[in-house]
Order: C-alpha cells, then sequence, then structure tokens
C-alpha cells in the first residue's frame, strides 16, 4: 500500500516551516532514503515506501517506528 495512493498522505499540503511552528513535529517517512536504496537505484521522485497500511504508515509519521524499523519493514519500490 502506498500513501498518497492507496490512503491519504500527511504531508500532500504540508511544508517544514507549518510543520515546525504549529506544533506537529510529525515525521515524514517518504523523505527516508538510505545508502542501500540509492545504490538499487531507488530516489525520492522514481520510488515510495511499500507499507503494511494506514496505520503502519501512521506510526512511523507520529515516531512509533524507528527510521530503522521504517526501512527494515516499508521498502522502497520502483514507481516509474
Amino acid at each position: 500500500m502506498f500513501a498518497g495512493i492507496d490512503f491519504p498522505s500527511f504531508f500532500d499540503k504540508d511544508n517544514f516551516t507549518s510543520r515546525r511552528t504549529t506544533g506537529h513535529n510529525m515525521f515524514d517517512p517518504e523523505s527516508l532514503i538510505s545508502g542501500a536504496e540509492i545504490n538499487q537505484g531507488h530516489t525520492y521522485t522514481n520510488s515510495k515506501r511499500k507499507w503494511l497500511d494506514a496505520t503502519h504508515y501512521e506510526w512511523a509519521v507520529m515516531g512509533h517506528i524507528t527510521p530503522d524499523e521504517i526501512l527494515a519493514t516499508a521498502p522502497r519500490v520502483s514507481v516509474a
């Protein structure tokens, strides 16, 4: 399942300034990309994270899942 396709993304109409000044200090897990993913040819524009479900994505946004856990449980897949 993909954020912004199968369920709403928390960040479609968001920007860094509004996120930091409103007290909603959420993490955009789609902005996370590892060196291994880059070596596989993934970029921010040609891939998306594949989430188990909307709750899995929401937990990542709220910081209940660490970046290492995101990398392990929501791999990047090509969408190009």
